[in-house]
């Protein structure tokens, strides 16, 4: 939301010949200019301070798919253990594991058309996957979450300058308003 403040001249009120005027602020008239900056000054606080929780809730979001897309590299990195432990003339291995990771990884897009889930009746869901698409899986998925993670540091930069924006904007509304009490304070010292 755009602060916007727009001063009006009040028609046939002149004081020592200086024009007065009514300040506006987003179209709600009767501000003094003080009282109209301050009011700006929170309304951007409030709009910077809005767009910083939908950052959070974005950066929420992302942390919890770095989890997941973790948990699924930890079940392919067995997968993967498990080929060089057995002997070289096994072509396939296979484990619960690799089934979730094939859930975890197909709701982030990333192609798992090598993993083979099959339901067996009182055991649950068993995936497999040859030897020769493990490690292509395996790079990919590394590759998935070293890009979210660079995802992930681009919007906590975002999100620390809306902190400060939101701050500073905090910060010059109080200033503001100290210095207008401050003004007042002393004009009504000087009538005295």
């Amino acid at each position: 939301m755009a602060d916007f403040i727009q001063a009006k001249n009040i028609t046939g009120l002149k004081v020592y010949g200086q024009q007065q005027v009514d300040y506006t602020v987003n179209g709600e008239a009767g501000c003094d200019f003080g009282a109209a900056v301050a009011r700006a000054s929170m309304q951007r606080a409030v709009s910077v301070e809005s767009a910083t929780s939908a950052l959070a809730d974005v950066v929420r979001a992302r942390e919890r798919k770095l989890t997941e897309i973790g948990e699924a590299l930890a079940y392919v990195a067995a997968a993967a253990a498990n080929f060089t432990s057995k002997s070289k003339t096994d072509d396939s291995t296979s484990s619960a594991g690799l089934a979730t990771a094939k859930d975890i990884l197909s709701r982030y897009n990333i192609d798992t058309s090598h993993i083979g889930v099959t339901e067996f009746p009182g055991i649950g869901r068993i995936g497999s996957i040859q030897n020769q698409y493990v490690s292509k899986l395996q790079t990919d998925t590394q590759y998935a979450l070293d890009k979210e993670d660079n995802y992930l540091q681009q919007d906590m930069v975002s999100l620390q300058s809306y902190f400060s924006k939101r701050d500073q904007a905090l910060s010059m509304a109080a200033s503001l308003v100290k210095k207008v009490n401050n003004t007042m304070s002393s004009g009504i010292r000087a009538i005295r």
